[in-house]
């Protein structure tokens, strides 16, 4: 007797650079986000497939979470 095993695929959440930007409340732009991913290290990370680029919800969940503050002052983070 032998058994076969289904293996489910993972579904990841992928985003072009609009529905990232729509995800994110519209700031970052999505030229923003494009200009971001031209200087390297300044916005969410992104994956490239050929000439596509998208950005996973996980990583847009983290860099939000990484992005958010309790206060007004000076903390160093980014201006849009």
């Amino acid at each position: 007797m032998t058994t076969t095993t289904q293996v489910q695929p993972v579904v990841r959440q992928l985003f072009d650079t609009p529905q990232a930007s729509a995800y994110l409340g519209g700031t970052p732009s999505p030229n923003t986000l494009a200009q971001w991913r031209s200087q390297g290290g300044r916005g969410p990370e992104f994956v490239k497939l050929g000439k596509l680029v998208r950005y996973e919800r996980a990583t847009l969940d983290a860099w939000l979470a990484a992005n958010t503050h309790t206060g007004t002052g000076n903390t160093g983070a980014q201006s849009y």
